[in-house]
């Protein structure tokens, strides 16, 4: 818009809009997190418990072939007893000690013999059995601890991605941010170029009352003006359109160059200006076509 009344107009713009920009809140980050960290932690974590399963179930089978095993040796040796107790018996009575001292002290070592082999076969027993406790415990704490190394992996995994998701938003925010403001920029330069256009079509039109008219010394020095800006770089363009509708804003060493060109080309007459602008021009009629 322009300014009102006998002020001199100036280009009002636009307040700079902030780009909506969606980003992921953290339960959605953390929802991709723990879906990518689960693929890699999960499987081994079953892995293992299905060996630890494994393990206890073999154990259970263990103790049962223990079990059996002793009973057999155990009814092994009640049958060897019986056996040595006949045979003891009918050799006493075969000699005639049947009744006698000499027998009964023969079947009390048979028997003390058998109850000793028990004895040791209940301890040979039992220490088995107690080895695979043993080992049945030593492989669920090492079962249980490769469990907790996985857990504390899926905790570092989790926070390692968390912050690489946070990083990667956060770049991808920033370059979107200067994307839009690019792209309001320039828009901004090209509403500005023509309000300017606009403007001194008014000023023409004001001061020629809407008839052809020769181009006034303004109007040269605004085509100088122009012509000089379509030969910035485009960032310049955007610095020079930025110190326009800012003046407040600090400009660079080559906005400064720039500057000083274009109040250079002011400070010129028109001659000068048709010179520069038209080597081949030395009055304004030489510029009309």
């Amino acid at each position: 818009g322009g300014g009102g009344g006998g002020g001199v107009a100036t280009y009002k713009a636009p307040k700079k809009p902030k780009p909506k920009i969606p980003m992921l809140s953290l339960d959605e980050m953390m929802d991709i997190i723990n879906r990518r960290v689960g693929l890699m932690i999960d499987p081994q974590i079953e892995a293992l418990r299905r060996g630890l399963e494994e393990e206890r179930l073999a154990h259970e089978r263990r103790v049962g072939d223990v079990g059996a095993s002793y009973e057999k040796a155990r009814e092994q040796l009640r049958k060897t007893g019986q056996q040595q107790q006949r045979e003891g018996a009918s050799s006493m009575r075969k000699r005639g000690l049947y009744d006698s001292g000499i027998a009964l002290d023969l079947a009390n070592r048979i028997q003390r013999h058998i109850g000793e082999r028990q004895a040791e076969l209940e301890s040979e027993q039992a220490r088995a059995l107690s080895e695979l406790a043993d080992y049945l415990a030593l492989r669920e704490r090492q079962i249980g601890d490769e469990i907790k190394e996985f857990e504390g992996q899926r905790g570092q995994w989790s926070q390692s991605l968390l912050d690489e998701m946070q990083r990667q938003e956060r770049s991808r925010k920033d370059s979107l941010e200067q994307q839009a403001f690019e792209n309001w920029l320039a828009e901004q330069a090209m509403q500005h170029q023509i309000w300017q256009s606009n403007q001194a079509a008014r000023a023409a039109a004001a001061r020629s009352g809407g008839a052809p008219r020769a181009p006034t010394f303004k109007d040269i020095l605004d085509q100088a003006m122009m012509q000089t800006f379509a030969t910035m770089p485009g960032q310049q363009q955007r610095q020079y359109i930025m110190s326009q509708m800012f003046p407040q804003q600090q400009m660079s060493y080559g906005d400064q160059i720039d500057q000083m060109r274009l109040q250079a080309l002011r400070r010129m007459g028109p001659e000068q200006i048709l010179q520069y602008l038209f080597p081949g021009a030395s009055t304004p009629s030489d510029f009309m076509p």
